[in-house]
């Protein structure tokens, strides 16, 4: 698990730094994940209606397009208020702040993964799998690759999520064709 490479590498205060950042991405990220559920929902009962994942696919440009530009301000949002709050509020955890800038760039790369949900719809598992493991091997690889430092093990997650929403549209993309 990432918890172990976190630990392996980094240590125990390193994995309360990234526990805390990863507390705070997840805030900001309430908004782009609840659009998210909601397009999830419409874009399973179009694919239902429609049996075409071409056809439930464009629906769901607008939305992405809204919580891409969303997720963005709440990046910004996010990395202006964390240190001020951190420095005053919890000063022990200042550490996580350069964690926090780093998860913020994968906020935008999460919400631009919303129409990747079709591939679960149409129940491509195989495909979906593919994107799952691609996914952790890449957080792996680059773990191996980068320097052994809790900011680059950061750099590693937001490498996989990228990865995770490459693979799925380069999926998607070619379910749409056929």
């Amino acid at each position: 698990s990432f918890s172990y490479l976190v630990l392996r590498y980094c240590g125990e205060k390193d994995l309360g730094l990234y526990g805390i950042a990863v507390v705070f991405q997840q805030f900001a990220l309430l908004f782009t994940n609840s659009l998210t559920q909601i397009f999830n929902v419409k874009s399973a009962t179009h694919f239902g209606a429609t049996d075409s994942i071409k056809r439930s696919f464009r629906p769901l440009l607008l939305p992405t397009f809204l919580s891409v530009a969303a997720a963005l301000l709440l990046a910004c949002a996010l990395c202006i208020t964390a240190t001020p709050f951190i420095s005053y509020l919890l000063p022990k955890y200042k550490g996580a702040i350069p964690i926090i800038y780093i998860l913020s760039l994968a906020m935008p790369i999460l919400a631009l993964g919303m129409p990747t949900g079709l591939l679960k719809t149409a129940l491509k598992y195989k495909l979906i799998y593919i994107v799952g493991i691609a996914k952790v091997l890449s957080v792996i690889v680059a773990v191996f690759f980068l320097p052994k430092t809790i900011v680059w093990i950061s750099v590693a997650v937001v490498i996989g999520e990228l990865v995770d929403v490459v693979l799925g549209y380069f999926f998607l993309f070619n379910c749409v064709r056929q």
